[in-house]
């Protein structure tokens, strides 16, 4: 039975009362993504001046004829039932991500939103909610969506500590300021509901040496950060930010990985090898040579441990180039033998436990890549994909950046390619070509072989804004100043 409905809101307008157009939004009240999505829907509902009533997916009976939204999963079938019964088409075959939009007049003007999966539902309901905003609650919509490419993602250079920094250390004033805002909930938060916003559904950020603030090794229980120290700021001057022990960082970064997963991300860390900083200050056998079997020693225990603290960890990037001075072949072999190997073992002792590792083409190629990782391709629950730096370092110079023959030669031996898309030229303009972005998506030859791409810069590291003139703009959060852009 639907719940007695809210007293219709009355106000005064020259001695009338009108009364307030009721809008009821249904969903499942116990899934995150639908929640957010229905929280986007009601805000662009109450925004048009309609008073809104959240009801769960089971309050919904065919004989409900008022204007609602419903946001619910394709394979729902009786809220399928009753979207047939109120003059609605039903949509079959959806995949993951995608969704279908579907209108009603039957009885009072409703909108239905068909996910092929959870995620899917969430952009469908994201999508009205925009519809809304932009239309009012009037217009019909009948329609559906699939993704171009199924992961779309950011790559996020940021330091961890002054002792744990990302690329060029902590050269760039950006990432002497982001070191504050990498521990605060609310910079997380705020990014992961913008970017799913964006439709975006990864998240890489890339560190030297990530272990260092995020696990607790008991073979090398110094290596751990406790506290957090960055800069005066932005300066070179160093500071404490907090005393986090490494078991509240491990606490705080479960909690981040766990929000992505409820906005739909996948989450990665990405490292250069062969970089151990602060390990090696605290354990002088581990160094950066590549012969060094006490270094592999301490990556191989990292990364198990790494895996073993975060669940929801998704994937793990490779670089066989900085830091590095062999051969391609030496490299990934390195590469293999601190990480892969370590990978490899965990899976095997924990069949049910799924992860990803990401090796970047950067000093190697699909086919070594292919030969050397070998083992892991007879681990069921481990998958491998291949990284090539698609437009080099400049992602607007272009639509139609040189197609790579390693992504050809990944694809003849049956690995798929993530496209690293860079923007190393400008990062202070809020710049933003919807055409440019069809063009640049469209010119992708071969999409077959591409399962994802993803963003992002090196020598910037966005995190809150700092370099206006005007101090009352400084501060707001980056993604909120770029999200035309992005």
């Amino acid at each position: 039975a639907i719940p007695q409905k809210l007293a219709k809101c009355l106000w005064n307008v020259q001695g009338q009362s009108i009364a307030k157009l009721d809008v009821e939004v249904f969903y499942d009240t116990n899934n995150e993504q639908m929640k957010f999505a229905a929280g986007d829907v009601k805000a662009a509902l109450e925004a048009q001046n309609l008073a809104v009533e959240m009801l769960p997916l089971s309050a919904l009976s065919s004989g409900y004829a008022n204007e609602k939204v419903v946001l619910s999963l394709a394979t729902d079938a009786a809220i399928t039932n009753v979207l047939l019964a109120q003059g609605g088409t039903d949509s079959t075959g959806l995949g993951e991500q995608a969704y279908a939009l579907r209108t009603t007049t039957t009885g009072k003007l409703s909108y239905w939103v068909l996910g092929g999966d959870v995620n899917g539902t969430m952009y469908g309901g994201l999508q009205i909610a925009e519809n809304i905003k932009f239309n009012g609650f009037s217009k019909e919509y009948n329609n559906q969506e699939i993704p171009t490419i199924l992961k779309r993602g950011i790559k996020l250079n940021l330091p961890f500590d002054a002792s744990s920094p990302t690329y060029d250390g902590n050269a760039a004033a950006s990432s002497r300021n982001a070191i504050a805002n990498v521990w605060d909930m609310t910079f997380w938060t705020t990014y992961f509901d913008e970017m799913a916003r964006n439709r975006f559904n990864h998240l890489s950020i890339w560190s030297m040496n990530p272990f260092t603030s995020m696990v607790h090794l008991d073979d090398y229980p110094d290596v751990s950060i406790q506290g957090v120290t960055g800069y005066v700021g932005g300066s070179n001057t160093k500071k404490g930010i907090n005393n986090m022990t490494i078991q509240e960082k491990i606490i705080f970064w479960k909690k981040v990985m766990a929000y992505a997963h409820s906005r739909g991300f996948e989450f990665y860390l990405f490292n250069w090898n062969v970089y151990v900083d602060y390990a090696k200050d605290q354990y002088p056998e581990i160094t950066n040579d590549l012969s060094n079997v006490n270094t592999i020693k301490y990556m191989n225990k990292s990364v198990k441990a790494l895996i073993e603290t975060y669940p929801e960890l998704d994937g793990f990037g490779i670089t066989a180039g900085d830091g590095m001075s062999k051969s391609s072949e030496e490299n990934t072999t390195w590469t293999y033998n601190a990480i892969g190997k370590a990978v490899k073992e965990y899976l095997t002792e924990n069949p049910k436990r799924k992860f990803n590792l990401i090796h970047r083409s950067v000093y190697s190629n699909p086919e070594l890549f292919d030969s050397i990782y070998a083992p892991l391709k007879t681990v069921p629950n481990a998958k491998l994909n291949f990284s090539f730096k698609y437009a080099q370092a400049h992602m607007y110079s272009t639509t139609t950046p040189k197609w790579g023959a390693a992504i050809e030669s990944a694809s003849k031996l049956g690995i798929k390619t993530w496209l690293t898309i860079r923007n190393d030229d400008y990062f202070y303009i809020n710049w933003g070509d919807p055409q440019f972005v069809r063009d640049y998506m469209a010119g992708i030859p071969n999409k077959k072989d591409v399962v994802a791409m993803y963003i992002g810069s090196d020598g910037y590291n966005p995190s809150r804004t700092y370099f206006y003139k005007n101090e009352a703009l400084n501060g707001q959060l980056e993604v909120e100043r770029r999200w035309y852009m992005e």
